[in-house]
């Protein structure tokens, strides 16, 4: 059974006592308390879930605009730490990482657009002699 199920049957219990006649004021205050705590956890879990919607069909659109792809990450923190999706580990890592593992798994890793612009940004353009 979820939290919330569990949270909503264990406070409908308590108010058939309640409303049974078997009460005090204690457990009242209590009651009450844990109603406000319940209207407040909702109240978060529909905004979470409006989030969550909302992002789906921002980056559904940003897709559609040809302005972000699923092999990008935004990098809001410092640009040190920036990450990249890397498509044959189906995860986020940094550019670091990604330099690294590319190094390791050459032949996996060759034709592998966003290792090249990592190559360009961590270790500048080749020099020709």
């Amino acid at each position: 059974m979820n939290q919330i199920i569990k949270m909503l049957t264990l406070s409908n219990q308590r108010m058939d006592e309640i409303m049974s006649g078997a009460f005090n004021a204690i457990r009242i205050t209590a009651a009450q308390r844990e109603l406000e705590d319940q209207i407040k956890v909702l109240s978060n879990l529909t905004t979470i879930y409006a989030v969550a919607s909302k992002n789906k069909r921002a980056m559904k659109d940003l897709f559609s605009m040809n302005i972000l792809d699923c092999t990008e990450a935004l990098q809001l923190g410092e640009k040190d730490d920036e990450k990249v999706k890397c498509p044959t580990r189906d995860h986020l890592i940094s550019r670091e990482h990604c330099l690294d593992y590319s190094g390791k798994h050459f032949e996996d890793c060759r034709d592998c657009e966003i290792g090249k612009i990592t190559k360009d940004k961590l270790l500048g353009p080749k020099e020709v002699l």
